[in-house]
């Protein structure tokens, strides 16, 4: 059996980042060239290194993909939104007798009767044209009686701060606080630090949107941007009043999702409860502002730290408090030390709730906040 006979490393130079008297820069170091696995020659490729035309270029390239918001049906109408412009408040009454006399529009419906952030929908439209549609909006009247609210995470820890929820939800713990109490007091050093990191938005190209094609019967067709394609027949089925296996979902191409679309939505319950009213088909888009308030977030995080390490570089303790900002939905965040170890650690872990739409995926959800803090820490 042959044998490899060890050689003697070559070396060469790489270059690393490195902070020199408080400024990032990067310096050259030797390090060993050890041999190993290699790619092979780059003409040796059957893919890497090797053109793959995408199946979706031409299309896109040449702008005739189709994407949800680019559907047109013969007969089809189109919704809107009348959304709150209070983070919190309940609503007295909704006088939509002016918007209803505009030609051309279709169906007025209100609902819900409080909101809990700003762009909330409370009143859907439908009309002949989006312009009609949006002279019904400006046209309805809804008296609010705004209520308190919280917007920030450094209102919501303020002591007698506007509760969200009646009932605040208990924080995940894990450790033991007496002992990382006694491992700091014998540490080399100890720092205490707090990160936050700011509620995010995915910014897709393509708002949400979606055609719900249903004429009456017992068949729909529903089109949507959507990641959660399987979600779509489910979903639309339960506001129109069908079986599953009755309606057809479309997603064609989609224009950014990143975490941020999966089922239907607000614009398809709506689109879907318009259809079935007026037995036409009805595309709900939001419009920009709308994207921003009304079809969630990425969530933010609050992360406060006392640490301890030796003078040998170990990690001996850490307390740490995290608290994730959903806005008014659900979220959690990666617990720490994230991807380090520490000899005693004691966790505190909880939703810090505020009048904002709320969170939803975004691209390893609770990762990069907990990340962000614990890099920053060491």
């Amino acid at each position: 059996m042959p044998t490899t006979q060890p050689t003697t490393p070559t070396k060469r130079m790489i270059k690393v980042p490195r902070v020199i008297n408080g400024i990032p820069g990067e310096v050259e170091i030797e390090v060993d060239d050890t041999a190993g696995p290699t790619w092979g020659a780059n003409n040796k490729h059957r893919l890497l290194n090797t053109p793959l035309p995408r199946a979706d270029g031409p299309a896109k390239t040449t702008g005739t993909a189709m994407f949800t918001q680019d559907v047109r049906l013969p007969g089809m109408v189109f919704g809107r939104f009348v959304c709150s412009p209070h983070a919190h408040a309940k609503i007295k009454s909704v006088d939509s007798s002016s918007a209803e006399k505009i030609k051309g529009v279709l169906a007025v419906m209100p609902f819900g009767n409080e909101v809990r952030y700003e762009g909330q929908p409370v009143v859907a439209v439908a009309a002949i044209s989006p312009e009609i549609a949006d002279d019904a909006v400006h046209a309805v009247v809804v008296d609010y009686e705004i209520l308190p609210h919280v917007v920030t995470a450094a209102d919501a820890l303020k002591p007698g701060a506007p509760k969200v929820f009646d009932q605040a939800e208990q924080p995940q713990k894990r450790g033991d606080p007496k002992q990382v109490a006694d491992a700091l007091a014998s540490c080399d050093a100890v720092i205490e630090a707090e990160y936050q990191t700011p509620i995010l938005h995915h910014c897709c190209l393509e708002t949400h949107a979606v055609v719900a094609d249903y004429r009456g019967g017992d068949t729909a067709t529903v089109y949507c941007s959507t990641q959660g394609t399987f979600t779509i027949p489910g979903d639309s089925a339960r506001e129109l009043g069908l079986k599953q296996s009755q309606v057809t979902g479309i997603v064609q191409h989609m224009g950014g999702g990143f975490g941020s679309k999966f089922g239907i939505g607000i614009a398809g319950q709506w689109a879907c409860r318009l259809a079935k009213r007026l037995k036409v088909p009805v595309k709900m888009a939001l419009t920009r502002r709308e994207e921003f308030l009304t079809s969630g977030n990425g969530p933010g995080s609050l992360q406060r730290f006392k640490a301890g390490v030796n003078k040998d570089g170990t990690l001996v303790a850490m307390n740490v408090t995290q608290y994730a900002l959903p806005g008014i939905g659900r979220s959690n965040i990666a617990a720490q030390p994230y991807q380090y170890k520490a000899l005693h650690a004691y966790r505190e872990s909880s939703p810090l709730h505020t009048n904002e739409d709320s969170s939803v995926a975004m691209r390893a959800p609770g990762h990069p906040q907990a990340s962000f803090a614990m890099e920053s820490l060491m």
